[in-house]
């Protein structure tokens, strides 16, 4: 449970608020904040990358992505627009399962972040509750024109 004064949003104004509601009630305060995380987050996203972000994606993304990151991407550039699942994935790629695909992203889903951009490969839940992957023709062309060029 939050103690008052605490932080508990991703933004110090959060703490501000939560500060002020939390003199009331620490269980409400949480309520709050998550609440408001939540609405102010809805609707925001990054733009998608372009293929004019070549340099960026070379200088913050591809250098600092993992054997398992590249194996995976390999696996999606090669065949761009195809909808794969965790589980075909890490078959593919050798991995245990479609926990480590998943696992394998977080690291890359921050600096795409920090870039200010959207993830760089495409992700959904398919009708049967799976995750699949797949990577659009310009995530593609980046990806392989960076591997191209790492040698």
């Amino acid at each position: 449970m939050l103690e008052a004064g605490e932080y508990c949003g991703p933004e110090d104004r959060y703490a501000r608020f939560c500060r002020q509601v939390l003199a009331d009630s620490a269980e409400d305060a949480v309520r709050q904040c998550r609440e408001q995380v939540a609405e102010d987050y809805e609707d925001f996203t990054y733009p998608d990358w372009a293929e004019t972000d070549q340099k960026m994606f070379e200088d913050f993304i591809f250098q600092f992505l993992s054997p398992n990151a590249r194996a995976i991407l390999t696996v999606l550039a090669e065949q761009p627009g195809r909808r794969f699942t965790g589980a075909q994935l890490a078959t593919i790629t050798g991995m245990r399962n479609s926990k480590v695909v998943a696992g394998t992203f977080a690291h890359p889903g921050m600096l795409n972040f920090e870039v200010e951009r959207n993830l760089f490969w495409s992700t959904d839940r398919a009708d049967d509750g799976r995750c699949e992957y797949w990577l659009t023709d310009v995530q593609a062309h980046l990806f392989r024109h960076a591997e191209n060029r790492s040698g």
